[in-house]
């Protein structure tokens, strides 16, 4: 299967259960209120529902990272709050063993019914890292592939949407549709984050799908090309220069910030964006230095010696941009 444009052929889904995490995120009842939610038994629906609640209310401290093979879907997903981290662990190992027994949740939804459907034909294996968990899906067939790409991708869109997409319906993915790009998802943000350089016929789609500028680092004439064709916005950020890369990631984001604008950043291999969003995120967001640093080095474009000197920027960042 060749990757290509693939935005059109699936939509959203959203994250089903959660394990045993009541002392994690915390069980809610009527409206979010914590004081009044009942007690309930871990492994049932009404707790996996709640802690899937907890889930979604947390999300923009979540970040994933997805990357699709020719049998299925590797994904990372982290968190440096340590209560998110366990319930996204205890989430991951409640779904691996709905999906072994076929313990079905979210009928209602077609990717849902369908994974539950095939879940002989999945395997799913689930190792903890030390912020949350790499989960490794493979599918026996192109029906079961399909469907563990549509829950993989409409996932990272939880993840960026929170409870603004947990009503959709998923969308399924065509079994014959092009190999989607790696992306990292950062919670809360909508701008996108491809890990490797991408074809005219997926800037397309990036455009159908609500992109507005594209930031290309190092820079492909690909990308500049089919971008200027689709009407988007250009910046090409070439590696060498990480103070120049930080001046004009810095200007972008503030223009696209003033007029509502999403972003869609190319972090292809020898980019040197990472070190911008992070300083940009400190600086101008209020993100935890420790935050900005992992969502930097997921977007593959730091060594251990830039590491080491954008960790220590960040924290002098963090005080000198702190209000007084």
């Amino acid at each position: 299967m060749m990757r290509g444009a693939w935005w059109a052929t699936v939509t959203v889904a959203v994250v089903c259960v959660a394990g045993s995490t009541s002392s994690v995120l915390g069980q809610t009842g009527e409206g979010g209120d914590q004081a009044t939610a009942p007690t309930l038994t871990p492994g049932t629906l009404a707790y996996d529902r709640s802690m899937w609640l907890g889930l979604l209310r947390e999300h923009g401290k979540i970040r994933r990272t997805v990357r699709h093979t020719e049998v299925g879907v590797d994904a990372v997903t982290e968190s440096e709050d340590p209560m998110v981290a366990a319930a996204i662990t205890d989430h991951a190992f409640a779904m691996q063993r709905r999906m072994q027994s076929g313990s079905m949740v979210r009928r209602w939804d077609p990717v849902f019914a369908g994974l539950f459907r095939e879940h002989e034909s999945m395997h799913i294996e689930v190792t903890r890292t030390t912020k949350g968990v790499r989960i490794s899906e493979r599918g026996e067939d192109a029906t079961s592939r399909a469907l563990l790409r549509a829950h993989a991708i409409g996932l990272s869109a939880f993840v960026r949407g929170g409870f603004d997409v947990s009503p959709d319906e998923t969308e399924l993915f065509a079994a014959d549709a092009p190999l989607p790009p790696d992306e990292l998802t950062i919670g809360g943000i909508d701008h996108r984050f491809l890990l490797e350089s991408i074809t005219a016929e997926e800037v397309a789609a990036l455009a159908a799908a609500g992109t507005d500028v594209v930031i290309d680092s190092p820079g492909s004439a690909i990308v500049r090309d089919a971008t200027v064709k689709a009407g988007l916005r250009y910046v090409a950020v070439p590696s060498g220069d990480a103070a120049g890369a930080a001046r004009l990631v810095r200007s972008t984001l503030e223009s696209a910030e003033a007029e509502g604008l999403v972003i869609s950043f190319i972090c292809a291999e020898g980019n040197v964006l990472g070190g911008a969003w992070a300083r940009y995120r400190v600086s101008e967001e209020g993100a935890a230095p420790d935050v900005a640093l992992a969502e930097a080095l997921a977007m593959q474009s730091l060594d251990p010696i830039e590491e080491a000197r954008l960790e220590l920027s960040l924290v002098e960042l963090s005080v000198t941009s702190a209000p007084e």
